[in-house]
Order: C-alpha cells, then structure tokens, then sequence
C-alpha cells in the first residue's frame, strides 16, 4: 500500500542535487530535528506549504506521526524505517517514490 503524494519544499536542507540524489537512490534522508529526539525523516502532506520548486514522493512507509499538513517517520519507532550513516551522523531513511521532481 502507498502512502503520499507527499513533498519536500525546496530549502537550504532540500537542495535540488538532494532531490536528484532521492530521486536515483529512491531514498529520502532525515536528520534529528531541532529538539528532537532522534533522526526522523519529515515531509509536508498534500495541504501542507507547496512551493513550486519541491520533490514530490509516495512510500510503502506508513507515517509514524501525521497532521493535516505534515508526516513523521522516526528511526527505532516508526515500522518500515532505516538507519543510515553518513560522516558519523546517524540519518532515519524510508523508500521513495518519487512522482514528480520540480527541482530540476
């Protein structure tokens, strides 16, 4: 089962070489959040802020968290989510979709 249609704004943490990079490895990173607890990849849901330069994506990766506007998937809690590693830092990691890159 998907779930999505899903998005990233583009951003100084969305950078369109990441969008390229999500769209060919089909992953889609996150860090820990300011104050969060731990690494979580975090997303906006369809009614959430759309800027015309963003990634779009589906996943097999049920939400750990939602609100009207975004969706959480946390490393250790959320089912489904992957550690990855990357210069020492600790990234959660869900399997992507991707539907349409307007970051290019």
């Amino acid at each position: 089962m998907a779930f999505g249609v899903f998005h990233r704004n583009e951003a100084t943490y969305q950078t369109a070489e990441d969008a390229r990079l999500q769209e060919e490895t089909r992953e889609l990173w996150g860090r820990t959040p300011k104050n969060g607890l731990g690494p979580a990849v975090q997303a906006y849901q369809s009614a959430g802020i759309k800027q015309p330069r963003r990634l779009e994506f589906n996943t097999n990766v049920k939400p750990g968290a939602e609100s009207p506007f975004e969706a959480w998937w946390y490393l250790n809690l959320t089912s489904g989510v992957e550690a990855r590693e990357k210069d020492g830092e600790t990234f959660a990691c869900i399997p992507i979709d991707v539907v349409c890159n307007l970051q290019v």
